[in-house]
């Protein structure tokens, strides 16, 4: 709980699902975000959340219908979290989703009569969410993700860099006769060459890891999809509303998979990330192969919503394309520590991207420091696997369904 958050989320028990969700786009794109658990409101610990709050810069209250109603008793936690809040002058974004509606001014006790003031936005809409999500990121939210701190970082100490060089230009100007360069300068010299090198891989891991959180957070998604076909599986009668249920929660689904953003990289970055031996090649085979999973996924939800229907195709097809999207997120990941096992033990002690890692669901068992050659023979028996799992699940497609 020491760790200092950007963003912290607010929240009835009702709404924890939307709450986890908007915490899991934001962290995505690089925000460090607290979502408060209600089991934490016991003892001292109570306390900490305040702390946390005060140390915040953004504060996000998300507002089912009727979620002030409590608000009166003075002891309640959203009461407690949203006065102190407003006691430290925190931007306050209430976020309202369908039918809540604020309640009269004398409902409310007097330390949040200010709360309707404050600018928010409506999540009424599953098919709107992501272009919500991005509505808050632009034009609400204080904070900035972490990704693009470090980017700036990464210009002042290249900044402070020039100016020195400036600098030592200027002084030397009118010498007939450069000076030798002693060991003495060389050690000097060095650690600055060092510190591009671990700002620029440090910069790139967040980008990947980032990425690698997204793929982790959309087979969430497909697993839940899974599970909601399972438990309707398991009932002696399944009718027309329940195969229409599926539909709709295939399409729900397709809805809460993440945009994949391309790498950011600068030219100036390639040659920095090349010496230390990662190479072009090797960052956009990631990318390629992170956009290549989420098409796939894509593509097979919108299969399922055609084979919801199918329930003895489906309990067949199912463990197939398991195997097969669990070895493609595999398969990413491994390409992933190979890019970090080139670059500087800084990078294994980087806060933003253990704390992303800390959030992956699947292959949090695989090893981070392996040599490079062992990711290298991970990614060919996947491959191996993929294309088998792939051309079985194909032909199922081609013989029962199209």
């Amino acid at each position: 709980m020491s760790k200092r958050y950007d963003i912290f989320i607010s929240y009835r028990r009702v709404s924890f699902d939307i709450a986890n969700l908007i915490a899991m786009k934001l962290t995505a794109a690089g925000y460090s975000v607290f979502v408060d658990i209600e089991t934490l409101h016991a003892g001292k610990f109570n306390e900490r959340l305040l702390e946390v709050i005060e140390g915040c810069k953004d504060f996000i209250l998300v507002l089912p219908p009727n979620a002030l109603e409590r608000c009166n008793d003075e002891n309640d936690w959203v009461r407690c979290e949203v006065e102190h809040a407003l006691k430290h002058k925190k931007n306050i974004i209430p976020v309202m989703l369908r039918n809540f509606e604020w309640p009269a001014a004398e409902n409310l006790p007097a330390s949040l009569r200010d709360l309707p003031m404050y600018n928010g936005v409506m999540i009424n809409d599953a098919n709107l969410f992501v272009d919500t999500i991005e509505r808050l990121k632009r034009n609400f939210l204080v904070s900035r993700p972490r990704s693009k701190a470090l980017r700036i970082t990464i210009y002042s100490v290249i900044a402070v860099a020039i100016v020195a060089v400036a600098l030592c230009l200027l002084l030397c100007k009118g010498s007939a006769e450069a000076p030798v360069k002693t060991q003495e300068s060389q050690l000097i010299e060095q650690p600055e060459v060092s510190e591009d090198v671990e700002l620029v891989c440090n910069e790139c891991a967040i980008q990947l890891m980032s990425l690698q959180l997204m793929c982790d957070q959309d087979m969430q998604v497909l697993t839940s999809l899974y599970k909601e076909w399972e438990r309707l599986l398991d009932r002696k009668h399944v009718d027309g509303d329940n195969v229409r249920y599926l539909e709709s929660y295939a399409t729900y689904c397709l809805h809460q998979l993440h945009a994949k953003s391309p790498l950011k990289i600068w030219d100036c970055d390639y040659a920095i990330l090349d010496s230390v031996g990662i190479s072009t090649n090797l960052l956009n085979r990631f990318e390629k192969s992170v956009n290549s999973f989420d098409s796939a996924l894509r593509d097979h939800i919108t299969i399922l919503q055609k084979i919801a229907p199918s329930y003895s195709l489906y309990a067949r097809y199912i463990e197939l394309s398991k195997e097969y999207y669990m070895a493609m997120l595999e398969y990413n990941y491994s390409i992933l520590l190979e890019i970090y096992s080139k670059m500087p033990e800084s990078v294994y002690e980087n806060e933003e991207i253990f704390d992303a890692s800390t959030n992956l669901h699947f292959f949090t068992t695989i090893s981070m420091r392996d040599k490079t050659s062992e990711y290298e023979r991970r990614q060919k028996s996947l491959q191996i696997v993929m294309n088998e799992k792939q051309r079985h699940m194909k032909g199922m497609i081609e013989d029962d369904i199209l």
